[in-house]
């Protein structure tokens, strides 16, 4: 696949290509190679590795080959878990229902209370050690290529626990119940984040999607100042996604100064040069839904193209891909960033 040309060379050469990759997410410098962070599975993965979601969110080796799916069949170089960011807020006490084959999980019980919240002292139990174990799955099948940890941010992990329309109520009435429990909550992902790291995990992706809903002045007290105590205290390349309209975050975003920001097609992208260039790698922008599920090859082509034209230092996916995603639009989407590539040099 076009996508493995990089990692072949790197193989060819006795180059370590995890290390290269780490290194330049480090140094911030550009990757123009084809990019997943989150979400990666699709009903053609699904079915080319006979493992299905719901099954694949509760099973380590389905979530491992299913995992292992865009690298196999795909264009891709990294692999990532877990499918969902249910995970942590099922940890601390929320009830979830694991979906369908095209249906995420998604909480159906939140815990009632933000007090009573339990912050587990284990960081890998259940269902993190799904994750865990399919890290570590992954790892023994190839060991070339880097495992991205897709987990949740500590305000969205308390937003899922709690739900969206009772984080709102908190918010409009006492956002100090949510500030006291959050350097808890921080504590709790920098030690499940760190015994990932142990296991395989190479970067780690903070997705924070619930942060776009809270404006600006929120964000400063209720998410910033914790992931910037995560990046301190973990010791791999971060990137820090947020979804929707990012655009009044992305002063927030530089003074928390994570190795990416990944964000998509909602975030203004001149907006995200000017103030990000250079200092922060840009990571996305593609529309997953009208461009890589619904585009046709020319827009798919063209639209990434355009992309990495304006800006974009890591092409990938804005958000986790649409569960009906045909491989063949992922391919396209390959071969465009493969052709810029080999015409910058």
């Amino acid at each position: 696949m076009v996508g493995s040309m990089i990692h072949e060379r790197c193989v060819a050469m006795n180059v370590d290509y995890i290390s290269l990759f780490v290194d330049r997410l480090n140094k911030r410098n550009p990757v123009l190679e084809p990019f997943l962070f989150h979400q990666p599975s699709t009903i053609e993965f699904m079915e080319k590795t006979r493992s299905f979601w719901p099954d694949a969110h509760r099973d380590p080796e389905l979530m491992a080959k299913l995992a292992m799916a865009p690298v196999k069949y795909s264009c891709f170089n990294v692999y990532v878990v877990p499918f969902g960011i249910t995970y942590e807020a099922e940890a601390f006490g929320a009830y979830v229902k694991y979906g369908s084959k095209t249906a995420p999980p998604t909480v159906i019980r939140p815990v009632d209370d933000v007090s009573k919240i339990k912050i587990p002292n284990d960081p890998l139990i259940s269902p993190l050690d799904i994750v865990a174990k399919a890290t570590k799955i992954i790892k023994e099948n190839d060991n070339t290529r880097p495992v991205i940890e897709s987990m949740s941010g500590p305000f969205t992990a308390i937003a899922q626990a709690l739900g969206i329309p009772k984080t709102i109520r908190y918010l409009m009435s006492n956002d100090d119940k949510l500030n006291n429990i959050l350097d808890n909550v921080t504590n709790f992902l920098i030690e499940l984040y760190n015994s990932l790291i142990e296991l395989g995990g190479d970067i780690i992706v903070i997705l924070e999607p619930v942060a776009s809903l809270i404006g600006p002045k929120r964000f400063e007290k209720l998410s910033k100042p914790y992931i910037k105590k995560l990046i301190n205290k973990v010791k791999v390349p971060i990137i820090l996604h947020i979804c929707g309209n990012a655009t009044p975050l992305l002063e927030k975003v530089l003074q928390i100064s994570p190795n990416a920001f990944s964000f998509d097609h909602n975030t203004k992208l001149k907006e995200a040069v000017n103030i990000l260039k250079g200092k922060v790698l840009l990571v996305g922008n593609i529309d997953p839904v009208s461009v890589l599920w619904r585009g046709t090859k020319e827009e798919i082509y063209e639209k990434t193209k355009k992309a990495l034209e304006e800006g974009i230092d890591i092409p990938a996916p804005g958000c986790g891909l649409a569960i009906e995603t045909p491989i063949r639009n992922l391919d396209i989407f390959c071969k465009a960033v493969n052709d810029y590539r080999k015409e910058k040099g």
